[in-house]
């Protein structure tokens, strides 16, 4: 009988800097970290089934990852990966998102017109057998020997085990912005544990001016910013701030004017994904802030939250 898994990921938190490998049971290793959908491929006698982090079913979507795991992996597989597409340029999320939001017929002439990949990253099952008890570093050899003579769509996500490595991949990866958003750190002796970030990811950051287009809150109180750039005179908006501390609240509410004219609406949908509307104040684009922003862009827009820094009242 097929292994069954509950549902739910091994995930990752947050640092601002990648940790050697004293700080990670059995000693760390270091991948990239893919700006794309997080995956598992579950290969039965009966077909395969793409599925997302949360348990959706996403085969529709990607019949050519579908069909290149049923090509290429035995019965009794489970991996977990990332699900990218290839663009000109580097990885190209808009291609991406298109498949989830496109009929069955439309996704089809997408795989062939904007193929994806699937960059494999973990083995949770070989032969039927859960293998996420073991440490992962033997799952990686695993992973390694059942990919061996796999090709693409499918591949296996790069690793390294030196941290001077990992450091360099970030420095190449903030200078080459092709879609890597940073690094990943693993413990060797980590079991798979499902919904625990016991994982640690470490993001490229770059420092950036835009706009303050509107508020969340109050103006007198902004508890977030809606950021905006002016792009042929017109007024774009490219993200949004997490929340603001008190002291940030201020700074920002002592430059801020009412908007008499804007040419946004009151509200918006500030989370990528989300059709959730927020209520905004606007105010007039007088205001330029300083953030810290990660390299998850998507037609000019950071698609998650940025982080304040101050405002830039010399610009």
């Amino acid at each position: 009988m097929p292994v069954t898994f509950p549902q739910g990921v091994m995930l990752a938190r947050s640092a601002e800097r990648i940790p050697s490998g004293r700080a990670l049971r059995g000693g760390g290793v270091y991948e990239p970290k893919w700006d794309g959908y997080r995956g598992l491929l579950f290969v039965t006698d009966a077909g395969v089934r793409v599925q997302s982090r949360r348990g959706a079913d996403l085969t529709r979507a990607f019949p050519d990852i579908a069909a290149a795991a049923r090509r290429q992996l035995p019965p009794g597989v489970v991996l977990d990966g990332e699900l990218v597409v290839w663009g000109r340029d580097g990885l190209d999320f808009g291609a991406l998102h298109q498949r989830l939001t496109s009929t069955k017929v439309r996704a089809a002439e997408l795989a062939v017109a904007a193929p994806a990949t699937f960059m494999a990253f973990d083995v949770l099952a070989l032969d039927d057998t859960d293998v996420r008890p073991r440490p992962l570093g033997e799952r990686r050899v695993l992973l390694e020997a059942l990919m061996a003579d796999v090709r693409p769509p499918l591949q296996l996500t790069p690793q390294t085990g030196q941290l001077a490595a990992a450091e360099q991949w970030m420095r190449d990866y903030a200078l080459a912005p092709v879609g890597v958003e940073g690094i990943v750190a693993k413990g060797m002796g980590d079991p798979y544990m499902p919904n625990q970030r016991g994982w640690v990811k470490v993001k490229i950051r770059d420092t950036a001016d835009a706009l303050v287009g509107a508020v969340v809150g109050t103006i007198e109180r902004p508890q977030r910013l809606v950021l905006g750039r002016l792009v042929e005179g017109q007024l774009r908006i490219v993200g949004s701030t997490g929340d603001l501390r008190a002291v940030q609240q201020a700074e920002v509410a002592a430059l801020l004017v009412l908007a008499q004219e804007h040419p946004w609406p009151t509200k918006l949908m500030l989370g990528w994904g989300t059709r959730e509307r927020t209520p905004i104040v606007r105010v007039e684009p007088l205001v330029t802030v300083e953030v810290l922003a990660d390299h998850a862009v998507d037609a000019g827009r950071w698609r998650h939250t940025t982080r304040f820094l101050r405002t830039r009242p010399d610009l």
